[in-house]
């Protein structure tokens, strides 16, 4: 008789093998096989059929891998944008001050230069921010 509880350690223990060894993408997979497993009898040749479709865990490590490298280069790109930010930030306050401690009407070129270079580059750091940011939250789910 079939017994679905050693059937699923068996196949954890291929993951393993495969080299999928992170206990939470492992957790997830199994807890999408018992969801595609959940409803009805189940024999070997079901698990089989629903086993095949997951893909060995060479595959599957692959799309870890895939999934993992995007969210580096995002984490990647936020950081540079954050550091934009403040890189502009730190152009800007400088220029501001010394504007402040001249007390004049007009802006010299010595301050307004730094200011608008401060202001591009920290409005480059933020909209590359949103974008990064909003593409995440709109980005399939792997």
């Amino acid at each position: 008789m079939f017994d679905l509880e050693q059937a699923i350690a068996t196949w954890r223990q291929q993951m393993l093998r495969g080299g999928i060894k992170a206990p939470v993408p492992l957790d997830e997979l199994e807890s999408h096989l018992r969801d595609q497993l959940a409803g009805g009898r189940v024999n070997q040749q079901t698990f089989d059929a629903v086993v095949a479709q997951f893909g060995n865990a060479h595959l599957l490590r692959s799309e870890f891998k895939k999934v993992k490298r995007s969210n580096m280069k995002r984490k990647i790109i936020i950081a540079f944008a954050v550091l934009a930010f403040l890189v502009g930030a730190s152009i800007i306050m400088p220029a501001a001050a010394q504007h402040n401690r001249r007390n004049a009407n007009k802006w010299a070129t010595d301050e307004v230069v730094p200011l608008l270079a401060g202001c591009v580059i920290s409005m480059a750091g933020i909209g590359t921010l949103g974008y990064t940011l909003k593409s995440r939250r709109n980005a399939p789910i792997a």
